[in-house]
């Protein structure tokens, strides 16, 4: 919305005043009215999430394909009567559509694949669900609006501006990390030590795949912000202790005092440690987390749920959700019914775009998590990307496991199934022992929708 028929330029020359801007930061700073040309109030790539019911956050992002997922800030039931119903859409930056009224309009209006409905209360039905959406077919190095709105609110509209990567050019070759991240440097490769007792806690962190995969992802956004911003996030709570007893980072051994040591999920994982928890939660009659320690709540970094959710990359479809509702789980349903060259096709477009933004929590072999850093990939002559081998950080500390490093585990895809090879598992890698069952991503500090 442009303020110039307001505002005019010989307006704001005749009058002595400064234009005070306030930062969220509690920062400020002034512009003389007399160097403003105008001034024009565009929308902020995210909703507010401490505002908004729901919002959009996008996802990976290829040549061809823009994902994005749907959050909830709020509960509602399946038979709620003001559970939102949201509408996204896609919309060329060409089509020269600026105001709300023109883009709702022309979304309103689509009838194909690049407009897509959310119902709340029966996709994402309970409280702080996800749902996660794809808009394919697309032309490279384009610049493109994802538009959001409620259908019931018609003042509402959100918008993403998102261009489409240029597409590679075939024949190229090469290897793919997120930022600060080599095959030898910028990882955060976080190896269990079985025996906690020796060091100050108690059990083992035998289980704790899903722990050493989150601590891993969390240490290195901690280090990109710092990296990006000059200085350190500012948390919640001082991590204690403030230096690893026995990790490659102290957000570990926060994890293991707060969290029971059994099987646990990555991804809830960094949530917990965003946003925070309010309430315990039991699985298969096990607590959670463990509330003796202190901080067993999170919320380290004192996100909402949409803020925590701008800096994942929902890279595969939501499924099904824990008992609560509040965290889904995502399961590669995208690959069912595909054949082995379609599979590669996909599955490498999608590691390939994800991996430029950040490092990978995966689950594989249907129960062990682990951490993937990077990718060396081919363009073949069709110009699709072929994905032949993964740089993976494996938390077991057996034979054939790399401490302090990188497994270089080749790709296979066979029709609907992609694994590795990994010299640590028994068997070497196969479809069962390492097929990749889902996996999430994170997002550099300035690789958000907000920034």
């Amino acid at each position: 919305m442009t303020l110039t028929s307001l505002l005019t330029p010989a307006l704001l020359a005749a009058q002595s005043f400064m234009l005070v801007i306030t930062h969220k930061d509690g920062s400020f700073s002034t512009i003389p009215t007399d160097q403003i040309e105008s001034i024009e109030f565009t929308h902020t790539n995210i909703p507010d999430p401490v505002k908004a019911p729901v919002g959009i956050a996008i996802g990976y992002v290829s040549s061809t394909a823009i994902n994005a997922t749907y959050y909830s800030n709020e509960a509602y039931s399946p038979s709620a009567a003001n559970a939102p119903v949201m509408v996204t859409g896609i919309v060329p930056a060409s089509a020269g559509l600026n105001s709300d009224s023109e883009l709702r309009a022309y979304i309103d209006n689509n009838t194909g694949a690049q407009k897509q409905t959310v119902a709340t209360e029966g996709d994402i039905s309970t409280a702080f669900a996800c749902k996660s959406i794809e808009f394919s077919k697309l032309s490279p190095a384009t610049e493109y609006i994802v538009v959001s709105y409620d259908k019931s609110s018609p003042t509402t509209l959100y918008r993403n501006y998102v261009t489409t990567a240029a597409a590679p050019a075939p024949g190229t070759k090469g290897s793919i990390f997120p930022s600060g991240v080599s095959s030898t440097t910028g990882f955060i490769d976080v190896d269990k030590v079985r025996n906690l007792d020796k060091y100050g806690y108690s059990g083992s962190d035998s289980e704790l795949c899903w722990a050493c995969t989150a601590a891993g992802a969390i240490q290195w956004w901690l280090n990109d912000y710092e990296k990006t911003t000059g200085s350190a996030y500012k948390l919640n709570m001082p991590f204690d202790p403030q230096e690893s007893k026995c990790y490659k980072t102290p957000v570990m051994d926060v994890l293991v005092q707060a969290f029971t040591h059994s099987a646990g999920d990555a991804f809830k994982t960094f949530l917990w440690f965003a946003e925070g928890l309010k309430k315990n939660q039991v699985n298969n009659g096990i607590k959670l987390l463990n509330e003796s320690y202190p901080d067993w709540h999170g919320g380290f970094l004192g996100m909402t749920h949409g803020e925590a959710y701008s800096y994942l990359q929902s890279a595969t479809k939501a499924s099904s959700a824990y008992a609560d509702g509040r965290y889904t789980y995502n399961q590669i349903e995208n690959l069912k019914g595909l054949s082995s060259t379609d599979t590669r096709k996909y599955m490498s477009d999608v590691l390939y775009n994800s991996l430029k933004v950040g490092p990978l929590m995966m689950v594989i072999g249907g129960s062990h998590a682990v951490s993937c850093w990077g990718a060396d990939y081919i363009v073949e002559s069709d110009g699709s990307i072929n994905v032949t081998h993964l740089y993976i950080g494996e938390n077991d500390p057996v034979d054939g496991n790399v401490r302090d490093g990188l497994n270089h585990c080749k790709m296979n895809y066979d029709a609907g199934t992609p694994w590795f090879y990994m010299t640590s598992v028994h068997d070497g890698g196969s479809s069962k022992t390492t097929v990749i069952n889902s996996f999430i991503g994170l997002k550099g500090y300035t690789s958000a929708d907000n920034k």
